[in-house]
Parts: C-alpha cells; sequence; structure tokens
C-alpha cells in the first residue's frame, strides 16, 4: 500500500449529454423524463440551504413542495467532466408565483451517475471546478 488515493475518472461525453437532456427536461416540466434521470436510491446535498434528500421519493416531494410557490429555470453555461462525474455551472432564476424574480444568480451543479441515472447531485459554488482545469478534487468528499 503506497497510501496514494485514486483518483476517479473523468465523467463521459455521454454523461455530459445525459446533464444537459436533464436541463432541457427540467426547463420544460417533463416530470416523467426528469424522474427517469435520477437514480431511486439518489442524495441531493444543497449544503448552502442545509438540504440532504437521500432518496427520489425525497427529492420528488421537496419538488411538490415547490410547486406553485417557486418558479424556477436553470440554464446551464458550461457543462463538462470532472473527476467522478459531470459538473455544470447553471444560472438559476427564480420567480414567485406572480412572476418577480427573488434570485437571479450562478451555482454549480456536481453530478456522480451510475450508468445512465444520476446517483448524487451536490449544489456549490458556480466557480467549484473551472472547465479544462479539473485539479485533485473529487465531488465524493
Amino acid at each position: 500500500m503506497t497510501g496514494r488515493e485514486t483518483k476517479p475518472p473523468l465523467g463521459t461525453t455521454a454523461q455530459v449529454g445525459l446533464i444537459k437532456e436533464l436541463y432541457a427536461s427540467f426547463n420544460s416540466s417533463d416530470r416523467d423524463r426528469i424522474h427517469q434521470h435520477y437514480h431511486p436510491d439518489v442524495e441531493y446535498v444543497n449544503a448552502p440551504k442545509g438540504i440532504h434528500l437521500r432518496s427520489l421519493e425525497e427529492l420528488q416531494a421537496q419538488w411538490r413542495d415547490h410547486a406553485g410557490k417557486v418558479g424556477i429555470k436553470l440554464t446551464p453555461l458550461q457543462v463538462f467532466p470532472i473527476p467522478g462525474g459531470v459538473f455544470s455551472r447553471v444560472r438559476e432564476v427564480l420567480t414567485t408565483p406572480n412572476g418577480e424574480v427573488f434570485f437571479d444568480g450562478l451555482v454549480g451543479h456536481a453530478y456522480q451517475l451510475e450508468g445512465e441515472q444520476i446517483r448524487r447531485c451536490d449544489i456549490l459554488e458556480p466557480d467549484a471546478y473551472v472547465a479544462g482545469d479539473v485539479g485533485e478534487k473529487s465531488i465524493a468528499e
């Protein structure tokens, strides 16, 4: 044993495509298609808001709770492979039911995939990873 950790492989071009597909499904409110993207035991971690969900069922419950209360539009600005998955830098616009914008800013989404399904999603700072400079970080931390 050398004591050195093995870096996870970079995400694939196909995984990048799946994440881009996810945003298109999300913005078109195609809930059935969105749910197909997630593993039943998905972990969803939004550390800035203190949210840690551990299943698709819990994630769906959160979405139902937001329905009609918050409008969400996600525009991926960059989507690229990182060690262990895919990272996207996203413009997120949140609106009230009256259409008033109460948040318009950048966030980062780090995804780990199992096959063609999202196994984990972490909400991070938008500059947590930079395309072409993935460094030594792992999204599994």
